[in-house]
């Protein structure tokens, strides 16, 4: 009886936190769709407010710091919008991707922001590696936060090294930088969602990974990462093979 008893227990209680990830996944989609056309509209005026050319210089860079900050907000809501999806399983896993090619083209795709601060990137890929059933574009966005990152929490003049191997398990991308680092206190919560640490930036890592974590286990890959501070990092993609 008393088995009987702690059985059905657990099962209400599995059932309620499973209500609770639906609850909260439904409100993160509901909020962003209802914040995403208020900034828009926002956005918008303010350029028109730009465009008059009337305008003091003090005012004119007031009203420019506005749009960067709307900017951010709604890098914020669509990367709110994204992980609703997936965890949802809205997105679509029908593409074939050759995943050296993939990180071909996300370094072109970023080499601006390297030389903003004059960092160099290096691909050291070797095997390619078809990776299916998949979303590609997912996979873009996966890869591109994490070099994304490795930059913005790189050092003036830094370095960042791209690497694949396939081992008998997996195939893996690793992608290490000479940046801060993180710290140990938390970098066993750097995937969490919103989770801000104690750095510098006004912006935290958390949406980004949080991210990037969800990508990953959409497509069941596992995701790691190594790090000393005032060294660098190295965050490991794992492709079951």
């Amino acid at each position: 009886t008393d088995f009987i008893y702690l059985d059905h227990t657990i099962g209400n209680m599995m059932r309620k936190i499973q209500n609770t990830f639906e609850i909260e996944k439904e409100f993160i989609a509901n909020v962003s769709h209802e914040l995403f056309t208020p900034v828009s509209i926002l956005q918008t005026r303010l350029e028109n407010m730009l465009e008059t050319g009337n305008l003091d210089e003090e005012t004119e860079t007031k009203i420019i710091e506005s749009q960067k900050t709307l900017g951010r907000l709604k890098q914020i809501i669509r990367s709110l919008l994204l992980i609703s999806q997936i965890e949802n399983n809205q997105p679509p896993k029908e593409d074939k991707v050759n995943i050296p090619e993939l990180l071909k083209e996300v370094k072109s795709e970023i080499e601006i922001r390297l030389a903003e601060k004059n960092i160099t990137l290096d691909l050291d890929l070797h095997s390619d590696y078809i990776f299916t059933p998949c979303n590609r574009s997912l996979l873009f966005t996966l890869f591109f936060n994490l070099i994304n990152n490795a930059i913005k929490y790189n050092k003036q003049n830094g370095s960042i090294i791209v690497k694949t191997e396939k081992i008998k398990e997996a195939y893996m991308g690793h992608i290490q930088d000479t940046g801060k680092g993180i710290s140990p206190e938390n970098i066993n919560s750097i995937f969490y969602r919103c989770k801000k640490f104690n750095i510098s930036e006004s912006e935290s890592y958390g949406l980004g990974l949080a991210l990037v974590k969800t990508i990953a286990n959409f497509h069941d890959m596992d995701i790691t990462v190594e790090s000393k501070q005032n060294e660098g990092s190295t965050f490991t993609v794992f492709f079951k093979l």
